[in-house]
């Protein structure tokens, strides 16, 4: 950070002095964080880290989060608070701040579309003679789809879902990933569909995540709390994982509304 904390500042104290938020980031995290087609970064996160920024009333910096040293980047000060779709996984486990999860997402498998039908309950898994699974490195999903799925099928880790739809979906015969990026996923590939063989059964906790710091852990918590109160947190559901608008809905063409102007 190019304006260090100083001696008894709280990191609070010293985003508001620098007036700005450092924001870690991941874009391969769609539909949580990533770009558009015209190199805009957006997503749920994205939308989340403009409302934290604007109501602590200060600007926005976002900073690349490497791979992972996501811890070492906290420690050494390269951003406030790591939002990027960060799974509760027990390596994190001792790491991670004192806050809430902010949201929960499932476990699913992303497959060609023609093949959904041999994925859609473990028994369809197993009777299939051979099945090679792929997921992302590092991830919960890589992990615990080992012991979630059958034994009898394979798990070939990749380094980014754009990594399986370009190449390794040829090699493979799904991508282990949440129900929530999967549906993101497949608009932009249609020939594919999320299966939910588990049936919502693995739930993963999502958190933000900032180095050790007891006061801003807690405002962060006290934040949340008031985003989900005030259905911010919802609304932002909708649009960006369910893909419903946020507009209302207009009513249907009227000609005594419309033309005669009786009614509006």
């Amino acid at each position: 950070n190019p304006e260090p904390i100083q001696p008894g500042e709280r990191r609070v104290d010293r985003i508001k002095r620098y007036g700005s938020i450092r924001i870690g980031y991941d874009p391969s995290k769609m539909p949580f964080c990533y770009f558009n087609s015209v190199d805009r970064l957006i997503g749920f996160d994205v939308e989340m880290a403009y409302y934290l920024a604007d109501d602590l009333g200060v600007n926005i910096e976002f900073v690349p989060m490497e791979g992972d040293r996501l811890q070492q980047q906290l420690v050494e000060d390269h951003f406030d608070v790591a939002m990027s779709e960060i799974e509760g996984t027990m390596e994190l486990a001792t790491e991670l701040p004192a806050v809430e999860p902010y949201l929960m997402v499932n476990l699913a498998i992303v497959v060609p579309d023609h093949e959904k039908r041999s994925f859609e309950s473990v028994e369809d898994i197993l009777d299939q003679p051979q099945v090679r699974l792929a997921a992302i490195k590092g991830t919960y999903f890589a992990n615990y789809a080992r012991r979630a799925l059958p034994e009898k099928v394979e798990i070939v880790e990749v380094e980014s879902a754009i990594d399986y739809f370009d190449r390794a979906y040829k090699e493979t015969d799904g991508l282990v990933i949440s129900a929530e990026s999967g549906s993101a996923w497949t608009i932009r590939r249609p020939r594919f569909s999320v299966a939910n063989p588990l049936r919502s059964e693995v739930k993963v906790p999502l958190y933000y995540v900032t180095a050790t710091d007891f006061d801003f852990e807690l405002f962060l918590q006290n934040w949340l709390a008031l985003k989900k109160s005030s259905g911010t947190l919802q609304i932002l559901y909708d649009y960006w994982i369910l893909g419903r608008s946020i507009e209302k809905d207009q009513p249907r063409w009227c000609i005594v509304r419309d033309i005669l102007h009786w009614i509006r």
